[in-house]
């Protein structure tokens, strides 16, 4: 058994590849993903969509709804950072571990088969400039906690800061069909 982590600010995931994320999860394996949004067929498949709050702060304050992980104050993040919330996500299997100030949803688990997915809408939660902010390391940890203990695989195929190949064949493989 696996956990596998993908952290981006937009994960867009092809129908391959979320069928593959299923199978592995249904497995009994984990997955975390951060992204503010999430797009294609696994947030159709997942019925996600993100989106900011509705207000305009300098700073919003992000915790646990476990108790037991619960800071006794909110861990602040910097505006456009901390202020997305899950609008909607599939409710079958599914539990809302984090949130904003607001009462927003930003972190949540979907189990599926004998698995689950760990989803936040904070990836910028999960960069060494947020972590050295405050007590914010101590909330990345936590939210890692989530994942079982065992091997990590840490995905960097998604980035969307990943170069395309220096080819000239980059415009072939660029179009899935073509691959």
């Amino acid at each position: 058994e696996t956990n596998y982590i993908l952290i981006d600010t937009t994960l867009g995931i092809n129908k391959y590849d979320t069928e593959e994320l299923m199978s592995f999860v249904a497995m009994g394996n984990s997955v975390f993903m951060a992204a503010s949004f999430y797009l294609d067929e696994f947030a159709d498949l997942m019925e996600i969509r993100t989106a900011p709050e509705d207000i305009v702060a300098d700073r919003m304050g992000v915790n646990f709804t476990n108790p037991r992980l619960a800071a006794p104050s909110d861990y602040l993040c910097r505006r456009g950072v901390g202020n997305m919330r899950f609008v909607t996500f599939r409710k079958k299997g599914a539990a809302v571990l984090g949130v904003n100030e607001r009462k927003g949803a930003n972190f949540i688990r979907i189990r599926h088969g004998r698995g689950a997915f760990y989803l936040s809408v904070l990836p910028y939660a999960y960069t060494n400039f947020n972590m050295l902010s405050g007590k914010n390391a101590e909330y990345v940890f936590r939210s890692l906690s989530y994942l079982p203990v065992r091997r990590t695989i840490w995905d960097e195929h998604y980035k969307s800061s990943v170069a395309p190949p220096a080819t000239p064949l980059r415009y072939v493989l660029s179009r899935e069909p073509l691959t």
